[in-house]
């Protein structure tokens, strides 16, 4: 029992994760009953009298079984513990049940701490041998009546306490899957009895293409200001109108981060505004069958439930990718399966065609020909983009001969978060990233002269926000079938599509679009330094509200100290010191020192390294910043965190030739060794971010009179915090005492 508890250590910590007394006792309470019901079966078996001994020997087997009951929670919470640290919840064990073996071993082999899986390896394998110790030397007794009183209670206390932290998750997924379950045997039971009936509305007949991506992040995409080359084909299509139209919606997002929650609602009528029930929606594939529509299904992911199900009326059917297959094929397997255009026949069809795209372990997505960035995590991302950007070339390409070919949409499922280093779309550990995907479509010109104001529409509405749950009713609105099931609200390519960051949600109608902003922001506040403290007033009064704090310095040699101002003004009304003294140990310092010369450094140094030692300021938390490249050098070999200011560019007036010599000064600078940093203000950011600079160099950025509220919800902001390289961030707030 000793051992029992003290596996039960972890599910424990994981329910309070909750951070609320309710959900520590229930989980608790749960725990120490299913113990009871454990301990109380065994013993109850073990004083059994059996003449037999080969009864004797199930009974044991049996018995352990029982023993190792409270084991279980602790296998259930096993792997989410030893891979995101975090407690077990309902998408973990859909992923879980939904994964096919290959896809579990590498999102397992991608993510596990391995030493944190030894520990609670050795424990558990502690705890069954424990377990089979006390089958052998446990004896029986005469008292039976206990163990049925301690049973009973056990079946009380657990069952009573049932609904709890630990347990609600397995309830939902149990129920989602029960939910899936009965759709596919619906599904079953209705396959072939579909009778077509052609719509009586002058639905666009000719051939639709949907191409369904796989993680793939439109933030790593050049076609959307990607700054590596990732896309060249979308690229050179993004404003070119020689064979029709491509529009490209700025801002897509995926209704949840894995594939089989997407697909359901991206192909149903289901969307966060109704929350139906798979069983009772509407399928898209039904209706386009009823409407007498050719259908193909072509996908390079295993065949998986209630996906099977949900396209089994298409005509045709083909699943490239078998799952007896250790690995998965790349997708140019699917090109020599598109449909020719003798096969369509000159019908009205719609060609789906599914594709693994972006999905880890990305080296397995591209052939070694197309390895074009490097090997790191995001270099093999890059890699698979680019790759995809190729296979979405193919495709569209064989359709375009096409006579009929009417149009081709894109969208990825979800995406990945590639940047923050980790490498998933684990909707347990949320974060947006995982849901900014590209969707974009062409428009052949036969297709826009019969509908130019839908066209417009579209263009008119493409910066608006937009979840891929949506995709039922965009399909059917540029298709042209008015079902009583459409919505035109939902409809990009129409005109009562008015939706706003406001009323559009992802994780399934859990998270609304609009907290992106604030929640990007917070996370990454840690970034956020508030800019000219130049007071000690202003440091004491904003001091709890901002980690860290620009200080302008200016170096007096005559009298070996610092003044705290922006331009030389008065060393005794503006020491430096005067507003060290309301540093605290836990904040963080980017002096800008507005004289420092190759005159002054090494006495500017000294009384710098023995103001740090005064005030216990430490120089890993201090940014040292000059535009003097020489003058700096002493401080970063000294272990000071040195960052280079650029100077003020006029671009508007600069010469292309001039602007290739400040790139190349730039990028000579950050690879010079005597500085640890750049720093400029953010109208610089696009130009610096497309250098070839020195990994090992960050990125500080200023805005000018610009303070966190008014930047916390605009993209340029949010971008500039999420990139990994970037380290800090000055805003402005001038509170009471600002100088």
């Amino acid at each position: 029992m000793i051992m029992a508890f003290w596996v039960s250590f972890f599910p424990i910590k994981w329910a309070m994760e909750q951070n609320t007394h309710e959900a520590i006792l229930l989980s608790i309470g749960f725990l120490v009953g299913v113990f009871l019901i454990s301990f109380s079966l065994f013993l109850l078996l073990m004083n059994l009298n059996l003449k037999f001994k080969i009864v004797s020997f199930f009974r044991k087997i049996i018995a352990l079984l029982f023993l190792l009951l409270p084991g279980v929670m602790y296998l259930a919470n096993l792997v989410p513990y030893v891979t995101v640290k975090k407690a077990l919840t309902e998408a973990d064990l859909l992923a879980f049940f939904k994964s096919y073996k290959q896809e579990a071993i590498t999102y397992f082999t991608s993510n596990v701490d391995w030493n944190s899986f030894a520990w609670v390896s050795i424990i558990f394998i502690l705890f069954v041998f424990s377990a089979i110790f006390c089958i052998f030397k446990q004896k029986n007794t005469k008292k039976p009546l206990s163990k049925v009183v301690t049973l009973l209670f056990g079946l009380i206390l657990s069952s009573s306490l049932f609904h709890n932290t630990l347990t609600e998750p397995i309830e939902r997924a149990i129920t989602k899957l029960q939910e899936y379950r009965e759709f596919s045997e619906k599904a079953k039971m209705s396959k072939g009895t579909k009778k077509i009936m052609v719509s009586k509305q002058n639905a666009d007949k000719g051939i639709f293409v949907i191409v369904i991506g796989e993680s793939q992040h439109r933030g790593h995409m050049s076609v959307y200001g990607y700054n590596r080359p990732t896309t060249p084909f979308l690229d050179s299509k993004k404003d070119n109108h020689t064979y029709g139209d491509w529009v490209f919606l700025d801002n897509p997002y995926a209704s949840y981060t894995h594939t089989v929650e997407v697909m359901t609602w991206a192909l149903t009528n289901i969307t966060s505004f109704n929350q139906k029930k798979l069983s009772e929606s509407k399928n898209i594939i039904d209706i386009l069958n009823d409407n007498g529509y050719q259908i193909w299904w072509i996908s390079n992911q295993k065949k998986t439930e209630p996906l099977a199900s949900m396209v089994s009326q298409s005509q045709h059917q083909l699943w490239l990718n078998e799952p007896s297959e250790e690995t998965d094929p790349y997708d140019e397997i699917i090109l020599d399966k598109l449909p020719q255009e003798i096969e369509l026949n000159n019908s009205n069809s719609v060609i789906f065609i599914h594709l693994m795209g972006n999905h880890m372990a990305y080296v397995d997505r591209y052939p070694n020909e197309w390895n074009k960035f490097g090997n790191s995590a995001t270099d093999r991302y890059d890699n698979s983009i680019l790759y995809n950007d190729y296979i979405v070339s193919k495709i569209y390409n064989h359709f375009l001969k096409m006579k009929n070919f009417s149009a081709l949409v894109y969208m990825s499922d979800h995406a990945d978060d590639v940047d923050s280093g980790f490498c998933s779309h684990n909707a347990s550990l949320f974060t947006w990233d995982m849901v900014k995907i590209p969707f974009y479509a062409f428009f052949s010109r036969n297709y826009i002269k019969k509908n130019y104001k839908k066209i417009q529409i579209l263009r008119d509405h493409k910066n608006k926000p937009f979840v891929n749950e949506m995709l039922f009713d965009f399909l059917l609105g540029i298709i042209g079938i008015q079902d009583e099931s459409y919505r035109p609200e939902n409809d990009l390519s129409n005109k009562e599509y008015n939706h706003s960051v406001d009323d559009l949600f992802t994780l399934l109608g859990q998270k609304r679009l609009s907290k992106e902003g604030e929640e990007t922001a917070l996370k990454n506040r840690f970034k956020i330094y508030l800019r000219r403290v130049n007071s000690p007033q202003k440091l004491e009064e904003l001091r709890e509200k901002y980690v860290g704090f620009e200080l302008d310095i200016i170096y007096h040699e005559e009298e070996d100290a610092f003044e705290n101002s922006h331009d030389k003004n008065n060393l005794k009304e503006y020491p430096l010191e005067a507003t060290l003294k309301y540093y605290r140990d836990w904040q963080y310092l980017w002096l800008d020192f507005k004289n420092l010369t190759l005159e002054n450094q090494v006495a500017a140094k000294k009384c710098l390294d023995e103001l740090s030692k005064k005030y216990n300021i430490s120089k890993s938390k201090v940014w040292l910043e000059s535009s003097n490249l020489e003058a700096l050098e002493v401080f970063t070999n000294d272990g000071w965190n040195t960052s280079y200011r650029l100077p003020y560019y006029n671009f508007d007036k600069v010469s292309t030739d001039k602007s290739e010599k400040i790139k190349s000064e730039i990028e000579a600078i950050s690879y010079s060794g005597k500085i640890r940093a750049i720093s400029f203000a953010d109208n610089y950011y696009s130009f610096v971010n497309s250098l070839t600079l020195n990994p090992n160099v960050s990125l500080l950025i200023w805005f000018d009179e610009k303070t966190f509220e008014e930047l916390k919800d605009i993209n340029h902001f949010l971008s500039i915090l999420q990139n990994p390289r970037v380290k800090t961030v000055l805003v402005e707030e001038h509170g009471k005492y600002h100088r």
